[in-house]
């Protein structure tokens, strides 16, 4: 609360104690309480009455705490009183030993009621400014500092360099060319300025195609350049400007015969493409991917505005969940969108890993490679393919090329998992555009990825916390295994209040074996297994309470007869070997 209220470089009194090596504000806030809220009349001498707030009711030995309208703490005595009770109290001294004010608890109910944090906050600034014991000193005057043309110059350039190669997103890149822009302008770089204006001016239009805000997307005045760079945007632009137009566009053709094997000839092609279908509406949906498609060639698919009603047929994929969960590539890294298999991989492997360790009634998972869900966008694997068939990874050809990349993919998985691999199964869709993971549960144990398991949270794919750990495990444990059958018998007894039988039980104490044990059954051990059982052994000659592990009997059943002997049922803590009563290890 001090440090909330108190500004840097202030100072403040405090007491040093040597001993315990620290300084200590007590002094400074009981004198001030003693010089403030002391009332030193004709007839008397006493603190002020004031009204208080239960902030803490008594506990043990610990009395009860309030917090005073003036925003500091009382101990009063024992009073039964519900927290957040508030009565008129009157202070009656300080108590060394309590290290606390002490005060009588009146019948007096107040009025009006306070905000905590206020009163706290507000006797803290009494503290520190009224009563004059700290001393603030004054504050430095402003020191304006200039920065030099060239260092700003160079900043501009860094940041230049930054967001045509790391930065992700259209729109970020944009806001980034704008403080260029700035910081040329103040250094006065003007060919620079100019460079950068032309540049956001680009960028600006090609996200107003990106919105299919088809006016605003603007030619850009070259000057007299002759930069190669600068030219092909003008061209861009050009082409993209042709977009929606019905008409046969001799732009289009131009480009398209002039220059070839370019990505200005191929976002020409798909305008070409495009416009022939204009007026056709069942072929509204492949306008729009091929609209996706020039995005994609100029970067600027995150610019790209989803219908208003959140619905987009072009990706029917649901969104990313505990089992759900999309990836664009198998090779290029989603932030950098640089190749990069062994980072890319592993991220994929992780999830994989973490929809392994799933409970077994979750059901399966879905991991696609291929589709962007974050720009609800089916990118496809078609760039993985390319990039591994350069790098002679992949070398049939035709539609076998699928099926190649889809057996490096899972020799990958393999190679990692070699014990879980077959919880995976691969399957395309979206006409091999996509290929579609399905991984179900690992049926028995913990799956782990360089020794470390991996658990889905949400649509994250985590390190497992230990307590997750070891109920996944007994969870698999008791769904494959025979326990299911004992343990559905047991849970139905104790709702129906009828006994069982423990057919050819194996008891270690009596050292017996094959024996039928009638007994009720009314509670699982607390364990957090279901494998134990408490319950009244009322066939053997001893008629008492014991525990009964359900792996050694070979079945449950449950008898018509009901319980008759309810009022002896009693369990009892167990110790670390389950041992209870006399036996039991302390």
């Amino acid at each position: 609360d001090i440090t909330r209220n108190i500004s840097l470089g202030s100072t403040i009194n405090v007491t040093y104690h040597s001993d315990e090596r620290c300084f200590s504000l007590d002094e400074t806030v009981l004198d001030f309480i003693r010089k403030t809220y002391w009332e030193d009349d004709e007839e008397s001498q006493h603190y002020a009455r004031m009204d208080a707030m239960l902030l803490f009711p008594f506990r043990n030995n610990v009395k009860n705490t309030w917090l005073t309208e003036h925003g500091f703490l009382v101990r009063t005595e024992y009073e039964s009183l519900p927290r957040y009770t508030y009565r008129t109290l009157d202070i009656l001294n300080y108590d060394d030993d309590l290290d606390f004010f002490v005060a009588a608890v009146s019948d007096d109910e107040p009025d009006t009621k306070f905000d905590e944090k206020a009163v706290k906050d507000s006797f803290i600034r009494l503290l520190l400014y009224t009563n004059r014991t700290i001393a603030s000193p004054a504050p430095p005057k402003k020191e304006i500092r200039f920065m030099d043309k060239e260092l700003i110059s160079l900043l501009h350039r860094i940041l230049a360099i930054k967001q045509d190669r790391a930065l992700d997103g259209s729109e970020k890149k944009e806001n980034y060319i704008g403080v260029c822009c700035a910081l040329a302008a103040i250094a006065d770089d003007e060919e620079d300025l100019w460079y950068y204006s032309l540049t956001r001016s680009y960028l600006q239009s090609l996200i107003a195609f990106a919105k299919k805000e088809l006016p605003a997307i603007q030619s850009i005045d070259t000057g007299d350049s002759k930069d190669y760079g600068i030219l092909q945007k003008s061209a861009m632009l050009s082409v993209l400007k042709e977009y929606d137009n019905p008409e046969e566009s001799e732009v289009l053709i131009q480009v398209i015969s002039q220059l070839q094997d370019t990505d200005i000839a191929d976002v020409a092609k798909l305008v070409q493409a495009s416009n022939r279908f204009i007026g056709s509406s069942s072929l509204e949906r492949l306008r729009d991917d091929l609209h996706r498609e020039i995005c994609t060639i100029l970067n600027i698919t995150d610019a790209i505005v989803i219908k208003p009603d959140g619905k987009d047929d072009s990706f029917p994929f649901p969104g990313e969940d505990d089992r759900t969960e999309h990836k664009a590539s198998w090779i290029y890294d989603n932030e950098t969108s640089e190749p990069n298999e062994t980072s890319q991989s592993f991220k994929i492997l992780k999830t994989i890993c973490a929809f392994m360790n799933r409970f077994p009634e979750q059901g399966e998972s879905h991991l696609y490679i291929g589709t962007d869900e974050k720009r609800h966008y089916v990118c496809g694997i078609q760039q993985d393919i390319d990039f591994l068939t350069a790098k002679e990874v992949l070398t049939t050809t035709g539609a076998d090329k699928n099926d190649e990349y889809c057996r490096h993919i899972m020799a990958a998985i393999k190679r990692r998992f070699p014990e879980s691999y077959q919880y995976v199964s691969p399957h395309f869709c979206e006409g091999g555009k996509v290929l579609d993971l399905v991984v179900t549960p690992a049926i028995q144990g913990i799956v782990y990825l360089e020794g470390i398991p991996y658990y889905r949270y949400a649509s994250n794919s985590i390190r497992m916390p230990d307590n997750i750990r070891q109920e996944i495990l007994d969870r698999k444990y008791l769904r494959h295994s025979d326990m299911v059958d004992k343990i559905d018998a047991i849970n139905k007894a104790i709702q129906t209040g009828r006994c069982v039988v423990l057919k050819a039980y194996d008891s270690s104490n009596s050292n017996t074996t094959g024996n039928n044990r009638a007994v009720e059954a009314f509670a699982f051990v607390d364990n957090g297994r279901y494998d134990a059982i408490w319950a009244y052994d009322y066939s053997s000659t001893e008629k008492k309470n014991k525990v009964f592990l359900l792996k050694r009997a070979t079945a449950v059943e449950i008898l018509e007869r009901p319980w008759q002997h309810t009022r002896q049922h009693q369990s009892f803590e167990l110790d670390m070997f389950g041992f209870y009563g006399a036996d039991r290890y302390n």
